[in-house]
């Protein structure tokens, strides 16, 4: 299937996560392809939002939550 024609639905997330004793929450949205698990999206929120704009390699995640981004 073309990658244009395929619908995506927007999601928002919510993470808490500990860094050198500090609680930090990053919150924010991303689009999902259908089929696509909670497990490859937790992991890109991680390694694409957590690491990289954090700058932290070692964290502990105390929360994480990911639901539609509609009312």
């Amino acid at each position: 299937m073309n990658a244009n024609t395929q619908t995506t639905t927007r999601y928002m997330y919510l993470m808490t996560v500990v860094i050198s004793g500090r609680h930090i929450t990053a919150t924010g949205t991303l689009d999902v392809q259908p089929g696509t698990s909670r497990l490859a999206v937790l992991t890109h929120i991680v390694e694409n939002n957590i690491k990289r704009e954090l700058g932290a390699q070692e964290f502990s995640i105390l929360y994480f939550s990911l639901e539609r981004d509609a009312l």
